[in-house]
């Protein structure tokens, strides 16, 4: 088993293909089995020569490819750049099936028996890596359907993230393109997969209960005022350090667990906060919200996704 990753930061995006591909090529000594490459939003309208390229150069059985807003790679991270990252991973007796699920095409959700053979699933399948378009892709009923199907097998992987609208995101399995839906990698046979997320998001201000919403997604009232004037007294009441990071966007943590106290920052589900209404004074929310629930906002922070990380 070998693994190898690389970065490319220059602007030309085959140019950059070449680059990362001969330097993972270098380090492995030939060939690899699987290729997973990252492309920041600047190469997203030449990511299928591009990829051509890295398929010339390292010979993969199986790749993966899609846009980002960012890239990294060992020692190095390029954001709001353009940038190109990959992985190259050689693994001698593991099976890799790729697959691909347009929104003409999705992963049978309503039909949890036919999931395994439409992403390849077997008995000795690992791990399921699953990357999607976020426009496109009802993640939250895709997630706990895959977790059912594939039973101690890890499923990870993240949402495409170079583009702000519909459409403009582009995700590829090998030679085949897609601007919407789901790719993704069943990997199966004599390997383990250990997962780990840095959120790299500290909670600020203080832990609120929603108690009125609409349209799953929508929150109004944070407990029992209107969600964006809580929003607006958190950020007045927030230290001046803590102040500072909402310049990196503002995150919302729901509360996984509510029996656990006190809560720390093990226990959020870190979500986008899309957008917010200042007529109906309300909060958009990238996930589903419920009255009764807790949660906390959160900032972007380098020093907390390092203690993470370690």
């Amino acid at each position: 088993f070998a693994a190898a990753s690389a970065c490319s930061g220059h602007t030309d995006t085959r140019t950059a293909a070449r680059e990362v591909a001969e330097s993972i090529h270098d380090r492995l000594a030939g060939r690899c089995d699987t290729v997973l490459v990252f492309a920041s939003f600047h190469h997203g309208s030449a990511l299928l020569p591009a990829m051509d390229i890295v398929r010339t150069v390292l010979q993969p059985t199986a790749s993966v490819a899609l846009t980002t807003e960012s890239v990294v790679t060992t020692g190095r991270e390029l954001e709001g750049l353009p940038g190109i990252a990959a992985i190259g991973l050689r693994m001698p007796g593991v099976r890799v099936t790729p697959w691909i699920a347009p929104p003409d095409q999705p992963v049978p959700i309503s039909r949890p028996e036919a999931i395994p053979e439409r992403i390849g699933l077997a008995e000795d399948s690992r791990a399921v890596l699953l990357f999607g378009d976020p426009f496109s892709t009802p993640i939250t009923r895709l997630l706990p359907a895959l977790d059912a199907a594939v039973g101690e097998a890890v499923v990870a992987g993240g949402l495409a993230s170079g583009a702000s609208q519909p459409g403009h995101n582009v995700l590829m399995v090998d030679e085949t393109a897609t601007r919407a839906g789901v790719v993704g990698l069943t990997i199966s046979g004599p390997v383990r997969l250990d997962t780990l997320v840095s959120q790299g998001c500290r909670p600020i201000g203080r832990p609120m209960v929603v108690t009125r919403t609409a349209d799953e997604h929508i929150v109004l009232e944070l407990g029992g005022h209107p969600a964006m004037d809580m929003v607006e007294q958190m950020a007045r009441e927030l230290p001046e350090e803590q102040r500072q990071l909402l310049s990196k966007g503002l995150l919302v943590g729901h509360v996984i667990d509510e029996t656990r106290r006190p809560l720390g920052r093990g226990n959020f589900l870190v979500r986008a906060i899309v957008g917010m209404d200042r007529d109906r004074r309300s909060v958009m929310m990238s996930d589903r919200v419920r009255p009764g629930q807790t949660v906390q906002f959160q900032a972007r922070d380098a020093r907390t996704a390092e203690e993470d990380l370690q």
